[in-house]
């Protein structure tokens, strides 16, 4: 097994921070916390739990795929060779709406769309992440279905069940408007291992799919307890 760094950052327009906390493990393995890598020329050597902010202006901000109807592509788990440098080079990110609101006759996603930037840095024992990103959606009810179930208010009251920064607003003709954002924030730091095409915290309890094709590493949160975080994650080697 191969013990690897994992630093990723992304920025959000409107951060709420998301928390990813390490629930330690009975199988996970031991990292000592003030473990310090060292390496080759595309390696960023930090310790557990050091502050690594990114440079200013880069890496540069991507666009992130928003899905509204169904979970992002799963991750083919083929492992491969991490040791590297890698930035954010895309996203996909779920955005849950109300199933019972989209049902209307005529109800729309009108607008969607988020952005992310980042680095992720693994090395050989220890790893570290800062995470940002930031996702909105914009969908149309019509009115008959907004009279139906109390207004527009009640129709917001119902969309903050599924993501809880939702706004609506009720336009001339009486119809709903709602804007949904999600965004999320991560730091943290802990050893990691590479195991069966995943990447295992050693604290954390979290486990992560991924697979390296060229420049590309793909990964995605399965992790078995806890909330996941949402989507995938697509990184190209620097």
């Amino acid at each position: 097994m191969r013990r690897a760094l994992l630093t990723l950052c992304l920025s959000a327009c409107t951060p709420v921070t998301v928390s990813t906390t390490f629930d330690g493990g009975a199988d996970a393995p031991s990292i000592p916390q003030d473990a310090v890598e060292g390496g080759s020329s595309n390696q960023v050597d930090v310790a557990a739990g050091a502050d690594v902010p990114l440079p200013p202006g880069e890496p540069p901000w991507v666009e992130v795929d928003v899905r509204t109807g169904g979970p992002c592509d799963p991750v083919t788990a083929c492992g491969g060779e991490v040791e590297a440098t890698w930035d954010v080079a895309g996203a996909c990110i779920e955005v849950p709406l109300d199933e019972t609101l989209m049902r209307c006759p005529g109800a729309s996603v009108t607008r969607r769309g988020g952005r992310a930037r980042g680095r992720v840095t693994f090395g050989s024992r220890v790893a570290r992440r800062s995470a940002e990103w930031s996702a909105e959606v914009e969908t149309m009810i019509p009115a008959v279905c907004a009279s139906f179930v109390g207004g527009c208010e009640a129709i917001q009251s119902a969309a903050r069940l599924a993501v809880p920064d939702t706004t609506c607003e009720t336009l001339a003709s009486g119809a709903c408007r709602c804007l949904a954002r999600q965004s999320g924030r991560i730091d943290d730091g802990d050893g990691y291992v590479t195991e069966r095409g995943q990447i295992v915290s050693s604290s954390l309890g979290r486990r992560w799919d991924y697979c390296v094709q060229g420049d590309l590493l793909r990964y995605r949160d399965v992790s078995a307890t806890g909330p996941r975080e949402p989507g995938t994650i697509t990184l190209r080697r620097r």
